[in-house]
Parts: C-alpha cells; sequence; structure tokens
C-alpha cells in the first residue's frame, strides 16, 4: 500500500482522486494540465474527500507541498532529481507516496526546490 494514498476502504474517493492528480503532475513534463491550487481547491469542496484527505496529513502534506513546488518552478521530476543527486524513478515514487524518505533526503529536496525544511510538533 502507497504510504500517501488512505488506509481504510472508506477513503477510496481519497485514493481516486490521488490517482488523477499523479496522472497529471507524475510525469516528465514540467506542464501539467491542471494547478495543483485549483485540483485541491476543487477536491477538498468533497466532503469525503477532505475528511480521507485530513486523515492522511501530515505525509500528503510533504508529498503535496514538494510537488506544488516542483510545479511553481515549472521543473520536471528528472530537472528535481538531478538537482538533489538521485534518479529521476525516486523523485517519482516520493510523489506516489510509494517511498518513505529519510529527513536528510527531504532536507535534499527542499534544498534542491531552494526551500528549507522545517519539522514541529503541535
Amino acid at each position: 500500500m502507497n504510504k500517501a494514498y488512505a488506509t481504510t476502504e472508506k477513503n477510496d474517493k481519497l485514493n481516486k482522486g490521488l490517482d488523477e492528480l499523479y496522472g497529471l503532475v507524475n510525469s516528465s513534463s514540467s506542464k501539467p494540465s491542471v494547478s495543483w491550487e485549483k485540483y485541491k481547491e476543487e477536491s477538498l469542496k468533497d466532503p469525503e474527500f477532505y475528511e480521507a484527505y485530513k486523515e492522511q496529513d501530515p505525509e500528503f502534506e510533504i508529498v503535496s507541498q514538494i510537488i506544488k513546488a516542483r510545479i511553481e518552478q515549472h521543473l520536471s521530476q528528472k530537472e528535481l532529481a538531478e538537482r538533489v543527486g538521485t534518479k529521476q524513478s525516486n523523485i517519482s515514487r516520493l510523489e506516489r507516496g510509494d517511498y518513505n524518505p529519510s529527513l536528510q533526503f527531504l532536507k535534499k529536496v527542499a534544498k534542491g526546490l531552494g526551500k528549507e525544511l522545517h519539522i514541529s510538533f503541535k
């Protein structure tokens, strides 16, 4: 089971939404057919999707922020991978939720995106 995917059957709607999102942005293309913010805004209007989305925080939020930053910078997965010093397939797995990254790897991704990694307990 993918880490970012919902873990119960009641979250099928979230899984379907994630599949759509990954299909739109999980390619080497640097120009997705829909903006992340628009997709997220529309999807979160659905109460079932919203509840399932919140249940998956923080894993989904980390992946979401990485995808969003990559798209905003018009980077392909391959280009981000080159900045991070890894393979495109590792970025793809990260964005799909198939990979439980180390903090060190997340720091490298953040740096590759010109960002800083902040972790907190609330």
